[in-house]
């Protein structure tokens, strides 16, 4: 519970410690990922994030990667669905 008890001191989100998946959306054309592992596949049509235990998919139009860290990144583009599959 430390972790929980520091974020909540700094206002940050729990996700920053834990490490867990975390995206939000930003707007009906922009989300921002977290603590992915890494990306297994990326066009302008879709983009796939390795997670822990599962896949984050990402399926639209015009996806691109606007800004990107080394377990974070903003993407953009006209977004149809967002799903999980399982490894």
């Amino acid at each position: 519970m430390i972790f929980k008890e520091l974020a909540n001191h700094l206002d940050l989100d729990i996700s920053t410690f834990t490490g867990e998946f975390k995206c939000t959306i930003l707007s009906n054309r922009a989300i921002f990922v977290q603590n992915y592992i890494k990306i297994l596949v990326y066009s302008s049509e879709k983009l796939t994030l390795k997670l822990k235990n599962k896949y984050f998919i990402v399926v639209g139009e015009g996806l691109a990667i606007k800004e990107m860290g080394k377990k974070e990144a903003v993407v953009v583009g006209k977004f149809n669905s967002f799903s999980y599959d399982m490894v």
